[in-house]
């Protein structure tokens, strides 16, 4: 008690229980700040990453092509941070995943693991959702910033008492001067300023622990500012991201649509590139993306923008620029890639750029508009062969092709999800056995808005340009499949005949799918034809050879649509081992007054039954043509003389037709 009666000694002491204080107020408002200031960067983290992956999903979902998503997946799955990725369709089903073992599943409620926490982002395009991305995140980066900053805490808290201490009453009034700078520095860190730093001369505790915040602050700034790059850039080849990209193409239209100020934007989409991919490897296509960056980057001036946007694709922005400089830019940019050469294990590689060149002036459409038209105009200049530029004009044409195409893709998927199609059918008649109950082909139809049937001609091609087909002849098969479960074997054709797309005679788990849904609506294999034409097996013999062996693996039989279109075909009958031949129409319907056409048609049947097959004639339209194709010996014949496509349930039943033509009736 007699050392309190120093005045030296209780100034010692009163400075010593004032910085007590004032450190722990001080270090439980800095620890507050950081640790709330930590969480929020790493919701701000979670939230990027959402977006990136969400972004990256909204471009695979509409397309079903998910080989790209697999290794972002993996790629992002690395980072610690990250438990698990996973992509769900709108059926809540696994479509692309970190672990491709929960490809397939459906996901399930579970408690999440201890030490995560689950995020998710739901997927629209419009109105319509087309999934969701869920992340599961690990909590050890939060408890470890929390551990950090607390052991810190207490390192200044031990060593702000040691100094005041030690330092005496001649020093307190100096080290709570010091000490203020440290207070004042952490405050205006906590409350955002990132540049705060302390600035204290010496080497003494205060000064350590100065050094100590200066370091903590460094270290989390550099962290923060790595954050925000990946949130910007694209993480491969560090170029701008889409996010980025869209921010600064909204402001150049809104400058055009202000001013007189005029540029460019230009969609480019690597040619071949796909190829380089899935033969050398995914090392290799990064490598090669990280190369042509550089080739394309240095044919641009130093403010314009470029960015990635999609696996393969790349978007320009040349700000104040007229569309003849464009052309010169995208001239060079053609030309520089062109003479590119890739090299990988000792293998050269050439690749093409094709390039959508879209003016942005005064009367530019807003900014998704743009985007809609640059994706079109590279398609378009894809469709010249590649390696090629389309500008788009303003009497384009082609991009009003395209745009309708584009409007037909949004019907079709809204057809499918609605379930907006239906399957008329047509009987197909057996002429040396009018007894025999007929087969019957399966024809797929839209319904309008109006209740109109809209016929497959017209929306065809816009599936098979946005390579929509495979999903529609699953689609077909379903529907063909349930209406036929529901009927009684008896009233069911002999044989089901069902059309098929070339775009699906690559696609080497078709079969698996009718193994499977024969299965599940309980159907014979033997009762199912499936036709694809001849000009697309010829055109793609070994893909067409493995699909009919595929489908006869299953037990159902494959027919030749279209046959003799190209006469130069009969060679490739011994190679394509099908079941039927269908004897394309445009012989079949004239065979009564040309004898040509009768002789080719009679050509047709011969050689088709000396390779194994059955023939069909096609666009059987009157009795004296059935009569000359049953002279000739041909099994089948289908056409309006025999039946006209008409609702399943008008069609199928007890009573078939027999050869003899029906009455006329428009077509259904």
């Amino acid at each position: 008690m007699r050392m309190l009666r120093s005045f030296k000694v209780r100034i010692v002491v009163t400075i010593l229980l004032l910085e007590l204080v004032m450190l722990s107020l001080v270090l439980g408002f800095t620890q507050t700040s950081a640790f709330e200031r930590t969480r929020e960067q790493i919701a701000a983290q979670d939230d990027i990453i959402l977006d990136l992956l969400g972004e990256a999903g909204l471009t695979a979902l509409p397309t079903r092509e998910f080989s790209e998503l697999a290794p972002l997946f993996r790629q992002a799955a690395t980072n610690p941070h990250i438990q698990q990725i996973l992509l769900l369709d709108d059926r809540q089903q696994v479509i692309a995943a970190s672990d491709p073992q929960l490809i397939g599943q459906h996901l399930e409620e579970r408690p999440t693991p201890p030490d995560t926490y689950l995020r998710a982002r739901e997927i629209r395009s419009g109105p319509h959702s087309l999934g969701k991305i869920l992340v599961t995140f690990s909590n050890r980066e939060l408890e470890a910033a929390y551990a950090s900053t607390l052991s810190l805490g207490i390192g200044i808290a031990l060593i702000g008492t040691t100094t005041v201490a030690i330092a005496g009453l001649l020093l307190g009034l100096f080290l709570t001067r010091r000490l203020q700078r440290i207070i004042d520095q952490t405050r205006r860190f906590a409350s955002g300023d990132l540049q705060a730093r302390v600035h204290i001369d010496g080497d003494d505790e205060l000064a350590e622990l100065g050094n100590a915040f200066n370091q903590m602050a460094t270290q989390i700034s550099g962290s923060l500012r790595h954050i925000q790059h990946l949130a910007y850039h694209d993480s491969l080849t560090g170029l701008a991201n889409r996010m980025v990209f869209h921010q600064r193409l909204r402001k150049a239209v809104n400058s055009a649509l202000r001013s007189d100020h005029q540029h460019v934007l230009m969609y480019l989409d690597l040619d071949q590139f796909k190829i380089i991919n899935d033969t050398c490897g995914h090392d290799a296509g990064d490598t090669l993306l990280i190369e042509i960056t550089r080739v394309i980057a240095s044919q641009l001036r130093a403010r314009d923008t470029i960015a990635r946007l999609g696996g393969d694709e790349f978007g320009i922005l040349l700000e104040n620029c007229n569309t003849d400089q464009a052309r010169a830019v995208a001239e060079k940019i053609l030309h520089a890639v062109r003479e590119y050469r890739f090299d990988w294990n000792g293998h050269g590689f050439r690749i093409g750029v094709s390039i959508g060149v879209v003016p942005i002036g005064h009367h530019t459409p807003d900014m998704e508009k743009i985007l809609s038209l640059a994706d079109m105009a590279c398609y378009a200049a894809k469709d010249k062969g590649r390696n090629t530029i389309h500008l788009v004009s303003e009497q384009d044409n082609e991009m009003s092709r395209r745009s309708r195409q584009m409007q037909w893709m949004a019907r079709l998927q809204e057809g499918m999800e609605r379930h907006l199609f239906v399957v008329h059918c047509q009987w197909i008649a057996n002429t040396n056995d009018t007894q025999r109950r007929p087969f019957a082909e399966f024809l797929l139809r839209l319904v309008g808005s109006n209740e109109e049937l809209i016929l497959p001609d017209d929306f065809i091609p816009a599936a098979e340009s946005f390579h929509l087909m495979p999903a529609l002849d699953r689609h077909t098969i379903e529907l063909v499949f349930k209406a036929l479960a529901e009927l009684a074997p008896e009233h069911r054709p002999q044989m089901a005949f069902i059309n098929l797309s070339g775009q699906s005679l690559a696609d080497e788990r078709l079969s698996r799918f009718i193994e499977d849904r024969l299965l599940a609506w309980q159907l014979p294999p033997s009762a199912f034809c499936f036709e694809i034409t001849e000009t697309v097996a010829v055109a793609n013999l070994e893909q067409a050879d493995g699909f009919i062996a595929r489908i006869q693996a299953l037990g159902a039989s494959v027919a030749l649509d279209d046959f003799g279109s190209g006469m130069s075909s009969f060679v490739y009958l011994k190679h394509l081992r099908a079941d039927f031949v269908k004897i394309d129409g445009g012989f079949v319907h004239n065979i009564v007054a040309s004898e040509l056409d009768r002789h080719i048609v009679a050509a047709i049947d011969r050689v088709a039954h000396h390779a194994g097959f059955r023939t069909i004639a096609e666009s059987v339209e009157d009795r004296a043509t059935l009569e000359i194709l049953r002279e000739l010996g041909v099994d089948y014949v289908q056409g309006h003389a025999i039946d006209r496509p008409r609702p399943v349930e008008q069609t199928l039943g007890p009573r078939p037709p027999h050869l003899s033509p029906q009455p006329a009736s428009p077509p259904a």
